[in-house]
């Protein structure tokens, strides 16, 4: 009976032990973005599809368009001083990894700014001088895949 007892015992810790971690784990998946700003590993912007000038003021972030150029003005502060033919988004550290498709990020934060690589990767310009691209958002690589595939990738437009 002890026996017996003492394995239900030791059963029943493993399975509490096992739910708060799949507990944990669902959480953290779902609010991780809150948890750690992946701004603060953004690597600088090397791409060609969009040029960076540095000017007296700040910096100067040119976008090809078919209508002339979209171009946004920043301070050294990272503060958005003019822009013309672009509307700045105010990224909140959401679908870093593909948690929305592609049309459920463009629900959020509109039409994108630029088009960059030689297929199709849209592109949006933050408030505080970030580019958040998308690449593959909403595919699914394998047919028995239940969360998208996608991943955002946050550059640093401004770094030196």
């Amino acid at each position: 009976m002890k026996k017996a007892r003492k394995i239900l015992l030791i059963i029943g810790t493993v399975l509490l032990a096992a739910a708060l971690l799949w507990v944990g784990c669902i959480f953290t998946s779902l609010n991780w973005q809150y948890i750690f700003d992946l701004r603060s590993q953004a690597e600088p912007y090397t791409g060609s599809w969009i040029t960076t000038v540095a000017t007296d003021e700040g910096v100067c972030v040119e976008i090809p368009a078919d209508d002339g150029v979209k171009y946004v003005e920043f301070s050294t502060d990272r503060k958005p001083v003019e822009a013309q033919g672009v509307t700045l988004i105010a990224f909140d550290h959401r679908n870093l990894w593909g948690y929305w498709s592609y049309e459920g990020f463009v629900a959020e934060y509109g039409e994108y700014h630029a088009e960059l690589g030689n297929i199709f990767w849209p592109g949006w310009i933050t408030t505080d001088g970030y580019l958040i691209s998308m690449w593959r958002g909403g595919e699914r690589i394998f047919p028995l895949c239940i969360g998208n595939l996608g991943e955002v990738w946050v550059y640093d437009l401004l770094a030196e």
